[in-house]
This record gives structure tokens, sequence and C-alpha cells, in this order.
């Protein structure tokens, strides 16, 4: 808050000086640079983290998983939320970790399984004397092909649990929150922040969280409870998401849920094509999480935690900026040229009103 504060005051003389607009515009740069820098660097300062719980949804692999056993190593109370508390995941948090770890029953699109997940940790808390200090809306689903081809059940498939999985156990774990004063947590991604073709089905849903996140930390401000969003970039390599069986059976259901005339305007081939294009991605994602635990560890246990995090390479973080501060007229270049590039056009017929390949497919 200092930070910003002599932000502003400097900002205020700048505009108040007797020099030109160029000048002052000059003279801000280096301002705003050193504020970015002294907000990405994260704060040597931390929180008391006794009698501190977290609770986390999704642990049964990836990003949840392995927050786990990061902030068990770290002292915390965790309570990993699992979809099968009897699953593989589970049953290896319960072989790696201390007795310090719970592992609670916990499908978020289940309002019986939150409810019985809250009280659970309520009475967990009041035996042992600890605080809710920390909620990580970490539990998702992805979903992908282009709007065209996914259904709209499937669409709602994914908010099911993405947003409404995520709102249904923040609404119910925020009183709890609320008295520690603690930290809500939520995942989003770069999808939340740039829609790329064929990710609409999973950026809908992120891009709802980063809207909730934004008006819910300032509504938190009169209870001293602190929200932060992880944008995560591609690391697939580390989670299901894009695993090449997950992609492949995804994209299977995407083509048997599609209407014939949609099929014939497309074409099997094109679709193919698509198909390939989303498995190759997958293999290109990051197995290295630490980037990830890194900023997850920081928005909870930092006395002055950002308000957003984007643990990404710097590759990903330059695309994700491209997209989000030039104009969709610049922008929408990139995507016609690799749309020619991977040879995915096809030409309509506006004689019948439908689509078929040009040959190039």
């Amino acid at each position: 808050m200092k930070l910003y504060v002599l932000l502003v005051c400097y900002l205020c003389l700048l505009y108040i000086l007797p020099i030109t607009w160029v000048m002052k515009i000059i003279f801000a740069i280096p301002a705003f640079v050193l504020t970015y820098i002294a907000r990405t660097t994260p704060c040597e300062e931390h929180v008391d983290l006794d009698k501190k719980a977290v609770l986390i949804t999704g642990c049964d692999t990836g990003i949840g998983h392995e927050l786990t056993k990061r902030l068990d190593s770290l002292g915390f109370r965790v309570f990993a939320g699992c979809l099968f508390q009897d699953g593989p995941g589970a049953c290896q948090l319960r072989q790696q970790c201390s007795e310090n770890v719970k592992i609670l029953q916990l499908d978020v699109t289940n309002e019986e399984q939150v409810a019985t997940a809250f009280k659970k940790v309520q009475e967990q808390l009041q035996d042992s004397g600890e605080n809710l200090w920390g909620l990580v809306n970490n539990a998702a689903v992805n979903g992908m092909g282009e709007v065209e081809w996914v259904s709209v059940d499937a669409f709602k498939t994914v908010a099911e649990v993405n947003l409404w999985g995520t709102l249904r156990v923040t609404k119910a774990f925020l009183p709890l929150i609320r008295k520690s004063k603690g930290r809500i947590v939520m995942m989003s991604s770069m999808c939340g922040l740039v829609s790329f073709p064929c990710t609409a089905p999973y950026s809908v849903s992120k891009y709802a969280i980063e809207a909730v996140s934004d008006a819910l930390r300032c509504e938190m401000f009169k209870w001293g409870v602190n929200v932060c969003i992880i944008e995560p970039g591609n690391y697939a390599g580390a989670t299901r998401f894009f695993q090449r069986s997950t992609v492949e059976t995804f994209m299977k259901n995407v083509w048997e849920s599609m209407s014939e005339r949609v099929r014939q305007d497309y074409g099997r081939e094109y679709f193919d094509t698509i198909v390939k294009h989303l498995c190759g991605f997958s293999e290109t994602g990051s197995s290295d999480l630490s980037p990830v635990m890194r900023d997850l560890t920081d928005a909870l246990t930092s006395v002055s935690p950002r308000e957003r995090y984007f643990p990404a390479p710097f590759s990903w973080k330059f695309i994700v900026s491209f997209f989000l501060y030039f104009p969709a007229s610049i922008t929408d270049i990139v995507f016609k040229i690799s749309s020619h590039w991977f040879n995915l056009g096809i030409t309509i017929n506006h004689h019948n009103g439908t689509s078929k390949s040009n040959g190039k497919v």
C-alpha cells in the first residue's frame, strides 16, 4: 500500500510541474517500471504459520496434489479435497504427507459433499484451536473444441466445476476465512486472460473466475481478507489437462455430439487436423511446477500478497501480453496467417449454405 501511495504522490507531482507532457511521460516510465519490479518480487516478510490451516480443492493430481505436499512441508494443517478420497492420488498423499494432512471427499459440484466437508473442517478446527487461513480453489476440468462443435451441455459441464463449483466452495467457507482475516486463492489461467481458438469452453469459465475474483477482492477489503488470482501458463506436462489421451477422449465425444450437418460441413480431415494440433500443444507444456508452487506459497504466506500471479515462461508472458494489449485488428492477423500456415482453411459453398474442404487440409 505504501508503494502505491508513493507512486500516486510522485505522479501528482509530475502533473503539477511546469514541464511538457513528453517530459512527464518520460519521468513517469521509471516509476511504473520500479513499481512493477517491486510488485513481482516475492515478499521476504511472511505471516506466522502457527495454528493456520488451508483447504485445497482438486488434490487428486496436478497442482492441488503438489501444493498439498508443499504446504505440509511448511507446517500448515492441510485439508486436501479429493474427488476420490480412496483413489490413487489420495492414497499417495496419505503415504507421503504427515498427519497434518486430512483427506476430504469433495466433489465441488455436489452441494451435500461441500456441506459435509465444511462440517468436518469446522469440527477439526474447533478441536485443534486452529483457524482456516486459506482456501485454494484449484479443482477444474478442461474443455476444448471450436464453438460450433461443442454442445451447450459440454459448456455447462465445464462451468459446473470451474465456475459454479468454485463459487459453491467459496461461499460455504467464507465465514471461516473472514474470521481469520485470511486468504482466498483462485486458480485461473492464461486462458482467463486471452481466449485462443478451440479454448472457448475452458476460457468461458476462467474469464468468469477473473470477474468473480475481482469483485470478491474489493468486497473483502472491509474484512481484511486478501483474494489472489493465479494465472498459470501451459503446464500440460505436469497436469492431465492436455495429456494426449485426455484430448483424444474429449474430442471423440465432441465429434459424436456434433450434428450430422456440422460434421459434413467441416469434414473429418479438418477435425482430425485440429485434434492433432491440440495434442501437439499438450507436448509443449512444462512439467516443472515450481513457479506455480512459488506463487501459490507467496499468495498464502506473504504479508503483502499480490492481486495476480502469472507463473509462466517468458515466451508465454510475451504471447499473452501481445494479445492483451494490441488491438484485435492486429492480433487477428496472427490467427489468419496461422490458419493458412497450418492449412486449416475451408471454402464456403454459398449455393447450398454448407462448407467443404478446400483440398488443402
